[in-house]
């Protein structure tokens, strides 16, 4: 991934391909330290809120290595996509990863067909951020997550997506 400057708003990502980078999170502190970091970088699009509201084609959701959606931003989404988002992320794990997604991988998964209305994104990005639910505080397991949703990105289940939201990885409880 690197920052083309002739592309405005956008980034570069893969053989070319443009992104719109939108970082969301209803942290005061998480927005305050995003706006410090990027102040001279316009291209990255900060919003304070909840990130399904952010209007982005992708929403990355970071979780565990194994796809349990129990708490945080994967719950949330459990809650808005339906229950069965968790047993649909568990079997592609189990299928494509033998049964374990490692910190720093990721996939996409479309939306269409998950939940009882309108989904507000098109494709979730799911991040292993942990291999179990825990405090990762001192490592580089939210940089590595990070990499890992802009490498799915670029596999062609994410292929269409232009715009992708990602929250404050590891700032959470």
């Amino acid at each position: 991934i690197q920052q083309d400057s002739t592309l405005g708003n956008k980034w570069e990502i893969v053989d070319n391909m443009e992104m719109q980078v939108t970082l969301c999170d209803k942290k005061d502190s998480v927005i305050t330290a995003w706006e410090r970091r990027f102040e001279k970088s316009p291209e990255v699009r900060i919003v304070a809120g909840d990130i399904f509201s952010c209007d982005s084609e992708a929403v990355v959701i970071p979780g565990n290595s194994y796809g349990f959606l129990a708490r945080g931003l994967e719950l949330q989404a459990s809650e808005l996509f339906g229950f069965e988002l968790q047993d649909l992320l568990r079997k592609k794990i189990r299928e494509r990863y033998n049964g374990e997604l490692l910190v720093g991988q990721g996939l996409a998964i479309p939306c269409e067909g998950l939940g009882n209305k309108e989904p507000p994104c098109t494709h979730l990005i799911y991040v292993s951020a942990s291999r179990t639910p825990r405090s990762v505080d001192g490592t580089l397991n939210a940089y590595l997550a990070a990499r890992g949703a802009f490498l799915a990105l670029a596999e062609p289940e994410a292929e269409g997506i232009n715009s992708v939201a990602l929250p404050g990885i590891a700032t959470g409880e």
